[in-house]
């Protein structure tokens, strides 16, 4: 509805130009649909007057009128059943009966598909990216979580989404991994003159993986000299970590199209090409052995090193191959999900990929805030198990996938996570994500117990898709939801109104990259279907033209609660 006055003010506006002599400015002049502060205002709001004001030196009261005289003459009676001007210019508008039954019949006409997009532009999403050095931790899940429910809103908008995982797997950080890996093998072996080095990484990281490699792979290491050998059980914890942290992931429902590998860029020569470009461009110049990128003249805050002058790379060189390499592949967006603690690394990031002519505002950076965890209201800040951070897979143990998912996604990433892991585990209405999930089995079990009213609801066993059709023949259908009741109606057109902003909610959010708003309708949703529960029987053997209209309107707001949690990764449980 919003779009439709939207379209309807643009026209009044333009015919109140015509006929009053008058000139607006309507391509500087947005006209924004709100909802009013009173009810009895009507369903939705415009101030466009009070915009217009200045430009024709008239009260917004007078323009309000005009415009309103232009709309009235050609929508009463249609999708509008009143439009009125209140002071000191707003414009109103009320929907109409008809109105209602073409949102109900357009969701349950075709309930998979409601409210999708038909953006077709190519989007490429990377996140989590964590190093392969490790278990995943409660920071990254936010990271994981964040990226899936946007590639799955994004998709229901209709664009073609690719998700991304890049894998540090070379470099300093992997030779040190190896050294250490290699002291913690040989002291498993009983040569206790094997030491750590002060920088190594922690023996309780190391000791199970090794632990697994021996019992595999002992009979591949005898023979190896100790570089060998390190670079061997480097290879061997990677690929034992890495598919720990996809099993972790797909737990969570997230896998992704592609796990992109760094060392793929130094092996493929894509590195030197990279820096060759930016030499043709005059983009870097040598300063004490090292190469540098004129990164202040692109917007950067000061020069930045790509090649140390001991011929190691910085990690903005790799970064920069690995986005050029992005833009090659042709998508029309590039959005990368990163933790807050690398804000520094946008503004050389952008620099260096203007000096590789690289369109820049195809490419964003979505920064995500810390997580806070709590429990019986303490913060947790230690792992019981590893002694530092929180892994991802001691919070999926103990508060589930579900919960897991909706505490990380229903905040905005701009906004740093509560995540109460006591909350998340209440089977109650105090649980967010529980009071949705049981919204839903309680839509599911009125609508299983319907086949048990009357013969006449058997059909209701059927797919969401093919219950409409068995009764959209019934001249009377939804009568009942549109009576003249005023208490009833206004609740049964205050949710249908909400499962028409479906629609604009999907568009907005996509546009605006904040899939987080899904999880806030989805609970406003909920608590709407709640009140519909507290002045509605839905099952009445006594009136089954009544049951029928309320059945299948619990069926549309199923279908839209259905589509949000598809959004957000979660389960619809038919019974809880």
């Amino acid at each position: 509805m919003e779009s439709i006055l939207t379209d309807l003010i643009y026209k009044a506006c333009l015919e109140v130009q015509d006929k009053h002599y008058v000139n607006f400015n309507l391509k500087e002049t947005s006209i924004i649909i709100e909802k009013p502060k009173l009810a009895s205002h009507g369903d939705f709001s415009c101030g466009i007057a009070f915009k217009l004001a200045g430009q024709l030196k008239k009260s917004p009261l007078e323009i309000a009128k005009l415009i309103y005289e232009t709309i009235a003459k050609q929508t009463i009676g249609k999708l509008l059943e009143g439009i009125s001007v209140t002071s000191p210019g707003y414009l109103n508008f009320t929907v109409s009966k008809l109105y209602l039954y073409q949102i109900l019949k357009e969701i349950l006409e075709q309930p998979n598909n409601y409210g999708r997009g038909q953006n077709q532009s190519s989007v490429l999403i990377e996140y989590v990216s964590a190093n392969p050095t490790g278990p995943l931790h409660i920071g990254h899940a936010r990271n994981a979580v964040f990226g899936s429910c946007l590639a799955n809103l994004l998709k229901y908008a209709g664009y073609q989404v690719e998700e991304e995982f890049y894998i540090n797997d070379t470099g300093q950080q992997i030779i040190k991994l190896g050294q250490s890996l290699l002291v913690c093998y040989k002291r498993q072996l009983g040569l206790s003159n094997y030491n750590y080095a002060i920088d190594s990484y922690p023996e309780w990281l190391l000791l199970e993986p090794i632990q697994q490699i021996i019992e595999e792979h002992d009979q591949e290491l005898v023979n190896l000299t100790d570089i060998e050998i390190s670079d061997k059980l480097a290879t061997l914890f990677m690929d034992i970590t890495i598919n720990n942290q996809k099993a972790e992931l797909n737990s969570l429902k997230i896998e992704f199209n592609t796990w992109y590998s760094e060392k793929t860029l130094h092996d493929s020569g894509k590195i030197k090409d990279m820096l060759k470009l930016l030499a043709a461009n005059n983009q870097t110049y040598e300063s004490e052995g090292a190469i540098w990128l004129k990164s202040k003249e692109l917007g950067d805050e000061r020069d930045r090193v790509l090649v140390k002058s001991n011929n190691h790379l910085t990690y903005l060189a790799t970064d920069a191959t690995y986005h050029l390499d992005k833009f090659k592949r042709g998508f029309d967006y590039i959005i990368n999900i990163w933790g807050s603690d690398h804000h520094g690394q946008v503004p050389s990031l952008k620099a260096i990929l203007k000096a590789l002519n690289c369109d820049i505002n195809k490419f964003s950076v979505i920064l995500t805030q810390m997580v806070n965890l709590s429990k019986n209201g303490e913060i947790v800040r230690m792992s019981k198990r590893m002694g530092t951070v929180i892994t991802l897979k001691e919070v999926i143990d103990e508060v589930g996938a579900d919960a897991t998912r909706y505490f990380l996604i229903e905040s905005s990433p701009n906004n740093a996570v509560n995540f109460d892991l006591e909350l998340a585990k209440k089977a109650s209405s105090e649980n967010p994500v529980f009071y949705i999930q049981y919204a839903y089995a309680r839509m599911s079990s009125i609508l299983r117990k319907a086949t048990n009213l009357s013969p006449d609801f058997d059909f209701f066993n059927l797919p969401s898709e093919q219950i409409y059709l068995k009764c959209n023949k019934k001249n009377t259908l939804f009568a009942h939801l549109f009576d003249d009741n005023g208490e009833n109606y206004t609740l049964h057109k205050k949710i249908i109104l909400k499962l028409a902003s479906f629609k604009n909610l999907i568009t907005e959010a996509s546009q605006s990259q904040q899939p987080h708003k899904i999880a806030h309708y989805a609970y406003d949703l909920a608590c709407d279907l709640q009140k519909f529960y507290e002045t509605a029987k839905v099952l009445n053997i006594d009136d089954l033209n009544q049951s029928l209209d309320r059945l299948l309107f619990i069926l549309a707001v199923r279908t839209v609660l259905a589509n949000c949690l598809i959004i957000l990764g979660l389960n619809t449980p038919e019974k809880m």
